[in-house]
Formats: structure tokens, sequence, C-alpha cells
């Protein structure tokens, strides 16, 4: 796939990612900014780099080197997908049983092992804070449940 192909598939994106927020429905309660803000924010900006994009491909300014002829594809595909899926699967399966960090850094392993990292005690403690980031940021602070941080529940 050229840019040129991907920049139409990224506007096709952009425009369902429109129609998603006209459906997001008006609170009932007063709120300063409203619950579609954060969504509309995110998808101008997603647009503004689309555009952006479209046009460097449009004038032959190639803003990726998909179609240099001394790239070519990283090794073992089958083996990266099955990392990064497993990195999700592990998450998924412990996030109860462990709590949302333990298996967000299980899971950061997997995808980070999906891009030829090793696996080492440094790679598990920059997963674990990148996890401890994320329930600190939803869980603490905007208040989101995402469950427990750490929770040994085996059953």
């Amino acid at each position: 796939m050229n840019a040129l192909r991907f920049s139409l598939v990224l506007i096709f994106l952009c425009s369902l990612a429109i129609w998603q927020i006209t459906q997001i429905p008006k609170s009932t309660l007063y709120d300063a900014i409203g619950a579609s803000f954060v969504p509309k924010f995110a998808v101008g900006v997603f647009i503004f780099f689309v555009i952006l994009y479209l046009y460097q491909s449009l004038t032959q300014k190639l803003p990726d080197i998909a179609d240099d002829k001394n790239e070519k594809p990283l090794k073992n595909p089958v083996s990266r997908i099955v990392y990064f899926l497993l990195g999700f699967l592990l998450f998924v399966l412990l996030v109860k049983p462990i709590g949302f960090i333990l298996s967000g850094s299980l899971c950061g392993l997997g995808i980070s092992k999906s891009f030829d990292t090793k696996i080492s005690i440094m790679s598990f403690i920059i997963s674990f804070l990148i996890a401890l980031s994320v329930w600190v940021l939803f869980s603490v602070i905007l208040s989101v449940n995402l469950g427990p941080a750490f929770s040994f529940k085996i059953s």
C-alpha cells in the first residue's frame, strides 16, 4: 500500500470518527465542557495530521519510507503478531486475578517482545512504570474505575 492509498484509508477513518462523535448523547447534567469535547479535540488533531500526510503524499514528499527499495519487512511476522496478541491476552485473562498493574506489565512485555526487545528486568520495570502511570492517571486522577492496582485473588 502506498502513501496515497494509506492517506485515503485515514480519511475514511476520520469520517467514521466524525460520525461517531455525532452519536454521543447530550448530557442531562450541566457540565462546562461536555461529553464530546475530548473526542472532538482528538479527532481534530487526527484530521490535521491526516491532511498533512495527504498533502505530503500528493506532493511526492513521501512522508514514510515504505516505497524505498532498500527497505524490507522485518523477519518472523507470525511470531511478532503472536507475541503482540499474547501480551493483550495475558492482560485480559489476568487483570482480575492479579490486578491492573501486573497484568499491564505483562502485556507490555509481550508487546515489547514483538518489537524485538529482549525480556529483562529493565523491560519489566519500564512496562511496570507505564502500567502504573496509566492506572494512576485514569483511576486516581480521572476517577475511572480500572479495578484494583494489585489483586491476588487466584481462584
